[in-house]
């Protein structure tokens, strides 16, 4: 009779030929003994502060026996699962390791509760006594505790711990007919007749992972490696419904015997599981409202699949970026080929997250950073309270995956105020390594910060800039005995720079005729201009003068992007005055061939345009740096110093007068009153924006 009652036939959706290790599964039994026995709960009551709960200290012993067994919905492919007292029983993927789906069945009841009595252990006043709870209630034991299902005030089957100090009204349970595999769990006492059931509010979810096994099935995938939707259970009018119905549930007294039904339904012979996942970009840059289609490879063993719609995305944070699917796995399967297997990404707010991509039991995980991925130039404030100058400016284009890259021109003179901010920039935009850096000239508000910032953990691919060969000559006379002492120290600071890059294996790229004359980042194009040494062969009559400048060797770059031009200076200057006043010739010849303007015409010539868009003024603004002619010739809509307005005073108004003077609508801008971005769209429109100075005020101009 008892191996009748605990006998399976596992029927599901007209199967009929089952493995006899599943008809007849072994029991796995646990025994409890030297347990007080208490008399029985009164079903319907409410127990409140044990107060139904009546004890029989006549010394007798009771044995109880149990076995754990496993509620399984076959059309969902899932467990019934306890989470926490007070809440509701849950639907989760079935596994031998979750002690919360793991229910006990007495077997000693002559009809087949789902569960009866169970082991429980109550406190009081530090003393530990152990009770029976009775019989005919959906009850779940494990850490020590004894779980009870009941009918909470809204009629849900919710579940709780068996005497925990508060009401509750436990619910009597029909017995289960053990002749088939899948029984109704029904309670004819509940007014007129309650069924476990998948809870109203979640009952689309439900249906959309039945739907999701039947696509499964369609592709010839094993679902069992679904990855689940997390579902309520409660109890709710039984219905008279097919086999498939939510209110059916088949039961096993062992986890192998539910893995071996589940295999039996869906061989793995016949039905190969997802065997990897992949994709050509797992690095993800997009701006803010952009968006980008990320495709997936899905393959079940070498076949790779096309158009698989069960798959699941998550993004752990949604305020940077959201994902939505091109599959929508409530469409049909046939609908579902019209669109690729994947997703679009669409970035949120600026930041980095991370998102999950998983298809049944394969995961593959991907980094999307949001922020402006497009073409920019930013113009940094590092001017500060002591120094009104210094150069820094950073580009950002994308390369040809989208991916954001950087490059730096001049690296400030490594002050710490104008140090941070440079560190503050390049965290704030995650730059984790720039393409190159380019040094304009050897002065050290322009090459200073160099050595600093690759010391505080910015990298750079490679360093550009021009061999430096001692010959200038305007020395500080408080610093320097004489031109000799100027120009070995210089040199001590040259080579110590060179060694400092050569420790660090970051190659040193010297730019001369016909060596790196031309240089990209992205959507940029640069051309350099003034390659050679300007002081090649003065260098006695640069001693002579004590005026020569470094600042005549700046590296010039007229910039190409889409169409638009930036003109980029560095300090350039022209020789000394001094040469223009000497009777020598050829020093007269000199003088007039450098003049600043020089490279406008050059570099505006070869690109053949009749007017620049954006020009860097040279030298911080200084006059003589900023000739007429040069202004005259550039017509350039903006115009960007790197300077603190008011640190030139009067020079301020003339040079802005200069630039109106070829072109009236002339914006300018000076980098001290706050970082000056200057955007450039796909369209090729240019678009500026002045960020607070370090102060908090916004001066645009």
């Amino acid at each position: 009779m008892f191996n009748l009652i605990i006998k399976f036939l596992l029927i599901l959706n007209g199967l009929s030929a089952i493995n006899s290790s599943i008809a007849n599964p072994l029991l796995n039994v646990d025994y409890y003994s030297n347990v007080y026995q208490f008399e029985p709960l009164s079903y319907g009551l409410q127990v409140n502060n044990n107060a139904n709960v009546q004890t029989n200290n006549n010394g007798n012993a009771a044995v109880t026996t149990f076995r754990r067994s496993w509620i399984y919905s076959p059309s969902s492919n899932l467990c019934a699962t306890y989470v926490r007292p007070g809440y509701k029983l849950r639907l989760r993927a079935c596994s031998e390791n979750n002690p919360n789906q793991q229910w006990y069945i007495p077997s000693d009841s002559s009809n087949y509760w789902i569960l009866a009595p169970t082991i429980s252990f109550y406190e009081n006043n530090n003393t530990k006594d152990q009770f029976q709870v009775a019989n005919n209630a959906i009850q779940q034991y494990f850490n020590g505790n004894t779980i009870c299902g009941f009918i909470d005030n809204n009629k849900n089957f919710a579940s709780s711990n068996c005497i925990n100090g508060t009401t509750l009204q436990a619910t009597k349970m029909d017995p289960v007919n053990y002749s088939i595999s899948q029984n109704v769990i029904k309670s004819s006492v509940a007014d007129g007749g309650l069924c476990l059931d998948v809870f109203s509010e979640d009952v689309e979810e439900y249906k959309l992972h039945k739907k999701q096994i039947q696509y499964s099935q369609n592709y010839g995938i094993n679902p069992n490696t679904l990855e689940p939707r997390d579902l309520r259970i409660t109890m709710k009018s039984c219905q008279q419904a097919s086999q498939d119905s939510t209110q059916y549930w088949s039961f096993f007294l062992n986890y192998s015997d539910l893995v071996s039904f589940q295999n039996f339904n869906y061989n793995p012979n016949n039905y190969p599981g997802i065997t990897k996942v992949t994709s050509n970009q797992q690095n993800i840059y997009i701006g803010v409202k952009e968006s980008k289609n990320l495709n997936l490879d899905i393959y079940a063993g070498d076949v790779k699949l096309t158009n698989y719609p069960n798959v699941s995305f998550m993004v752990d944070d949604e305020t940077i970026a959201k994902v939505t699917s091109n599959n929508q796995a409530g469409l049909k399967v046939r609908a579902l080929k019209k669109t690729p297997s994947g997703a679009t990404v669409v970035g949120v707010s600026p930041g980095a997250t991370t998102l999950t991509v998983k298809v049944h039991d394969k995961q593959i995980q991907f980094s999307i950073v949001v922020g402006n991925t497009g073409d920019k130039m930013a113009f940094l404030d590092i001017q500060t309270y002591d120094t009104y100058i210094g150069d820094c400016i950073i580009v950002q284009s994308t390369n040809e995956s989208g991916q954001p890259i950087y490059a730096m021109i001049d690296t400030g003179g490594g002050g710490a105020v104008s140090l941070d901010k440079i560190m503050e920039y390049i965290h704030d935009n995650n730059i984790t390594i720039f393409e190159w850096i380019l040094i304009t000239h050897f002065h050290g508000d322009h090459y200073g910060g160099l050595s600093k910032i690759l010391s505080k953990g910015g990298q750079t691919k490679a360093v550009y800039m021009k061999e430096y060969h001692g010959n200038d000559s305007n020395y500080d006379k408080v610093k320097h005995k004489n031109v000799a002492d100027y120009r070995s120290r210089r040199m001590v600071d040259w080579n110590n720079l060179l060694n400092f890059l050569k420790e660090r294996n970051i190659p040193v790229n010297y730019i001369a005729p016909k060596q790196n004359e031309n240089l990209s980042l992205g959507n940029y194009h640069f051309k350099f201009y003034n390659l050679v040494d300007n002081y090649d062969g003065y260098t006695d009559v640069c001693a002579q003068f004590q005026s020569c400048n470094e600042n005549t060797n700046s590296v010039v770059a007229m910039v190409e992007n889409n169409k638009k031009y930036y003109y980029l200076t560095g300090d350039i200057d022209t020789y000394t005055v001094a040469f223009s006043k000497s009777k020598d010739k050829k020093l007269q010849n000199a003088y007039n061939s450098i003049k600043v303007d020089r490279w406008v015409k050059e570099s505006m010539k070869d690109a053949n345009i009749d007017h620049i868009d954006v020009y860097k003024i040279s030298h911080h603004g200084v006059l003589y740096n900023n000739i007429p002619s040069t202004f005259t010739l550039a017509k350039a809509n903006v115009y960007i110093a790197s300077t603190e307005k008011t640190h030139l005073r009067n020079r301020a108004t003339i040079l802005e007068k200069r630039a109106k003077s070829s072109n009236p609508k002339a914006q300018y801008y000076y980098t001290g009153s706050g970082i000056v971005t200057v955007s450039q769209a796909r369209n090729g429109n240019i678009s500026i924006v002045q960020s607070p100075d370090e102060h908090g005020e916004i001066l645009k101009k």
